[in-house]
């Protein structure tokens, strides 16, 4: 998978959503996203 296709999935979001050109933005892994991993077999990851 691509970066836009893990935002369009809902696996991460944007913790300045109303900023995405910010340079201080970030992305965090979402509950979907964690579970995704999970299926994967990379449970450690937070």
């Amino acid at each position: 998978m691509t970066f836009p296709m893990f935002m369009h999935s809902f696996l991460i979001k944007m913790t300045l959503p109303n900023s995405p050109d910010s340079p201080t933005q970030k992305y965090r892994l979402t509950a979907k996203g964690k579970a995704f991993l999970a299926r994967e077999g990379q449970e450690d990851i937070e």
